[in-house]
C-alpha cells in the first residue's frame, strides 16, 4: 500500500512540475511598475502602500515586490480575457468596508490576471458592495 502511495505521489509531483514548466513558457512576462498609495490585501498577504514591481512567473503565479522593502508576495492568479480589446496597464482594486483587495492586473493587452480571491475577500463580497479603484502601471 505504501508503494502505491509513493508511486501516486511521484506521478502527481511530476505532473505538477510539467504544468509549472508549461505555464512558465507561456507566461506573458511583462513587468509592470506602479505606485499604490494605500495598503491592500492579495491572497493571504497584506501589503503596505508603496512602489511595486509586478512580474508574472507563469500563467498561474505572479510576483509583487515592494521596491523599498524588497518584500515579495507570490500570488496565485488565473488569466482573464477582455471582451473590449486591450486594456490600459493598471492594477484594479475593490474595497469592502475598510479592506482593499487587488482584483485584476492588466499589462496593456487584452489578457489580464486575476488573483485567486481569499476566503476573507469572498466573505466580505457577500456583505458589502465593492468600491472599485485603479492604480496606473507602466511597463
Amino acid at each position: 500500500m505504501n508503494l502505491i502511495r509513493t508511486g501516486m505521489f511521484s506521478i502527481s509531483l511530476l505532473a505538477a512540475l510539467i504544468l509549472m514548466t508549461a505555464g512558465t513558457t507561456q507566461a506573458q512576462g511583462v513587468q509592470l511598475k506602479t505606485h499604490i498609495p494605500f495598503g491592500f490585501h492579495v491572497g493571504a498577504h497584506y501589503l503596505p502602500a508603496g512602489d511595486y514591481l509586478v512580474r508574472p512567473i507563469s500563467n498561474s503565479v505572479t510576483n509583487l515586490m515592494n521596491t523599498k522593502t524588497k518584500d515579495l508576495a507570490m500570488i496565485p492568479v488565473f488569466r482573464v480575457n477582455s471582451t473590449d480589446g486591450p486594456r490600459p496597464a493598471r492594477l484594479v482594486f475593490e474595497q469592502y468596508g475598510q479592506d482593499t483587495f487587488l482584483t485584476q492586473l492588466w499589462d496593456g493587452s487584452d489578457v489580464g490576471l486575476t488573483p485567486v480571491p481569499s476566503k476573507r475577500e469572498r466573505e466580505l463580497a457577500k456583505l458589502h458592495t465593492p468600491v472599485r479603484t485603479s492604480a496606473i502601471a507602466r511597463r
